[in-house]
């Protein structure tokens, strides 16, 4: 009788030990299952995101195509179609040109041989009238060279719009050893201009500042005329409120529990982001969601 409760106990215990062992093996499996199951869900909702990001980033490039140059909103968390939290900053304008956006970015902007910067004098501040930038200067030196062209290295020109014509104002800038400037409220150059009414007439030393009064829309051209492959020309364009050449675009977006980002930069006047990104497959149909904010009224 002792022998058989012995080993109706020895069972017992047995299966207790291999029942402990399913349910800890189990519950590992769960564990493990889960946790793969999140991990799923987490790339799922990234991606989400990150397709939402690259969206808001179109939209940026949107809004910069069809505004004046220099506008910058500011769009925050608006409610995408796929659920995602989408956020846009534009920032198109500084102090300088070249922009400084962080600490490391270069002081100056070279110009190689025969190459020109168009530089508007005026910003799209709230989407209506733009502001014009009538008081500006412009520094400018040789790129890293031992010796000094003799001759024009620099032509700079202004182009304006007066009573819907265009009219414009230029003068040629010789070398010169030292940092050299130029500024809107003391240049002077020729010009042939309206006198009042429908008389014109020439002018040896006619002001830029007096140019800038008389015209609307107005873009100064910097233009490397060093007959010198070998010659750069650096310069640094400062003025209040002054617009970008390249105009950055920083996008993100919130899906669930993911956050993505993503930098743009385009140069003004272009179409096309600098950092080229796919957002189409190859028959071109669109891989990314509907990225059409519930709020209609966008910049």
């Amino acid at each position: 009788m002792k022998k058989n409760l012995t080993s109706r106990a020895s069972a017992l215990l047995i299966s207790f030990f291999l029942m402990s062992i399913l349910i800890l093996v189990g519950l590992g499996v769960s564990t493990i299952v889960f946790r793969d199951l999140a991990s799923v869900r987490t790339i799922l909702n990234g991606k989400m995101s990150a397709y939402a990001a690259e969206g808001m980033s179109e939209l940026g490039l949107g809004i910069v195509k069809e505004h004046l140059p220099g506008y910058q909103p500011e769009i925050n968390e608006i409610t995408l179609s796929n659920a995602a939290i989408g956020n846009l900053e534009i920032i198109a304008r500084g102090d300088s040109v070249p922009c400084k956006i962080n600490e490391d970015d270069e002081e100056y902007r070279s110009l190689a041989l025969n190459e020109s910067i168009q530089i508007p004098l005026f910003a799209d501040i709230d989407g209506s009238e733009p502001e014009a930038i009538d008081n500006f200067s412009v520094d400018y030196k040789m790129h890293d060279v031992s010796a000094i062209p003799s001759g024009n290295i620099l032509r700079w020109k202004i182009l304006g719009l007066m009573d819907g014509k265009t009219q414009a104002i230029s003068d040629y800038i010789a070398a010169d050893s030292a940092l050299n400037n130029f500024s809107s409220s003391s240049a002077t150059a020729k010009f042939y201009g309206d006198e009042g009414g429908s008389h014109y007439a020439f002018f040896d030393a006619y002001p830029v500042s007096q140019f800038l009064d008389d015209h609307n829309y107005n873009y100064l051209v910097l233009s490397n005329v060093v007959q010198n492959e070998d010659y750069e020309i650096d310069f640094k364009f400062t003025a209040a409120g002054a617009v970008c050449e390249y105009i950055t675009l920083n996008a993100g977006s919130n899906y669930s529990d993911t956050q993505n980002g993503v930098t743009t930069k385009v140069k003004e006047g272009e179409n096309l982001p600098v950092f080229d990104f796919a957002l189409y497959n190859a028959k071109g149909k669109s891989v990314l969601p509907a990225v059409t904010a519930n709020t209609p009224n966008l910049p």
